[in-house]
């Protein structure tokens, strides 16, 4: 189905399917805007971008307290949630920092003093949080 903002169509509207392969008897539907260059791939990419955006709310509502407000108005709303997601976004940058920093900097035990430059990457880093016994130098 085409829109019309003039007496050219300038969006086109869809429907998209898809079925789950674990159980293909499952189907989800969503409904679509979109200009009329967009092909039926670059639709079926960005509504598999969906799942990226709800693990970031859901990240936020567990890291951050996002659904944890009491508020009476708009504007006490609107500041919770943007210092939520401020936080949120700061807490992304600071754990890929880390990780990054993590797999560029060797591994000491500290109990030990034993270098652990024969660790191959891929690097799990999980242990490298506060208070264990691998740290950064």
């Amino acid at each position: 189905m085409r829109e019309f903002d003039s007496d050219e169509p300038t969006r086109q509207r869809w429907m998209l399917a898809r079925r789950s392969i674990a159980r293909p008897d499952e189907l989800a539907y969503y409904l679509a805007g979109a200009p009329l260059e967009a092909t039926v791939a670059d639709l079926v990419r960005i509504a598999g971008c969906r799942w990226k955006v709800e693990e970031c709310f859901q990240s936020a509502k567990n890291e951050c307290g996002l659904d944890q407000y009491e508020v009476r108005r708009y504007v006490g709303w609107y500041r919770h949630i943007t210092l939520a997601m401020l936080a949120d976004a700061f807490l992304a940058v600071l754990a890929a920092q880390g990780a990054r920093d993590a797999l560029a900097a060797p591994l000491v035990d500290h109990r030990e003093g034993v270098q652990a430059g024969d660790l191959k990457l891929p690097l799990d880093v999980g242990h490298l949080e506060t208070g264990t016994r691998f740290q950064r130098k």
